[in-house]
């Protein structure tokens, strides 16, 4: 560019006047983008704790009645899991997934029997390194109130009984109906 060029160019410049900034506001955020974000933060915080390697996983013998149970669980209650008296009406079969898969299925369908106002699940597992996993998650998973292998007719050591907490409505019902002294006499 020459002298006469760029003194050209700054004369057909000088009256105009520069663009004043703009500062853009941020649009609001969508609602349903945020619950979705929230819902996934939350089942990204339920499945952290739940180990998909096998190395972080006590091997478990097959051999061994997997058992848990949770404080304020009743013992008759319990006892009467054991023996496979709550029959369920969903089970829910592992066998031959990936534990990613397995564990991501196991939530959702945890999730799905207790929004049924349901307690109980047959989870069948199979003997490898499931059974492992199921011995390592399930207490960590807070609506799990407790499991115990289940009998022979369902699986033997190779499912599961599990007992699920009662759902919101479930509660409110069995207070209603359990409530003592209150009432006419």
């Amino acid at each position: 560019m020459t002298d006469q060029d760029n003194a050209l160019f700054w004369a057909e410049m000088a009256d105009v006047i520069p663009l004043k900034q703009q500062t853009l506001l941020p649009s609001a955020p969508d609602p349903q983008e945020q619950a979705r974000k929230c819902k996934l933060a939350q089942l990204e915080a339920r499945l952290a704790p739940l180990a998909v390697d096998p190395a972080h996983l006590p091997p478990i013998g097959a051999d061994v009645e997997l058992s848990f149970c949770r404080d304020g669980v009743q013992q008759l209650v319990f006892r009467q899991l054991k023996l496979g008296k709550y029959r369920s009406k969903r089970q829910c079969d592992l066998r031959g997934m990936k534990l990613l898969d397995a564990r991501l299925l196991l939530l959702k369908v945890i999730d799905d029997v207790i929004a049924r106002d349901e307690r109980n699940l047959l989870l069948v597992h199979g003997k490898g390194v499931m059974r492992s996993a199921m011995a390592a998650w399930l207490p960590q998973i807070d609506e799990v109130q407790a499991f115990y292998s289940a009998q022979l007719k369902d699986g033997g050591k190779g499912a599961l009984y599990l007992m699920l907490e009662k759902s919101a409505q479930a509660r409110v019902h069995s207070r209603e109906t359990n409530s003592k002294g209150h009432g006419s006499r």
